[in-house]
């Protein structure tokens, strides 16, 4: 695990797990912070699914799909320079949509009278 960024309010870490994002561990260490708010984005591109998750005093709001295909094309570099950074800008937009439909959920949930 390392520290990515620092913030005022806040820290970015990355870290690797195995198969799956650490949603139990979320979902204690959120019950024990009740006033923390952790953000989580995850990948795991052997099994094609992506997601990003809100985990607020033990409950978590979540949007999961699947990563885009990757072409590799090994007799062409600049054919495969531009595939890559097609590949990397339709993960970028799956991203932002993944964290979109995760924050409207938690939005909805914390402001619904």
């Amino acid at each position: 695990m390392c520290i990515r960024d620092r913030y005022v309010d806040g820290v970015k870490l990355r870290f690797d797990t195995a198969w799956s994002p650490p949603m139990g561990w979320l979902e204690t260490m959120s019950r024990d912070w009740p006033s923390l708010l952790f953000r989580i984005a995850f990948e795991e591109g052997g099994m094609d699914f992506m997601g990003y998750a809100i985990v607020k005093d033990g409950e978590y709001w979540e949007a999961e799909g699947e990563t885009v295909p990757y072409e590799f094309v090994c007799d062409n570099p600049s054919e495969q320079s531009r595939i890559d950074d097609a590949w990397h800008d339709a993960m970028s937009e799956r991203r932002d949509q993944l964290m979109f439909e995760a924050s409207d959920a938690y939005e909805k949930a914390m402001y619904v009278e």
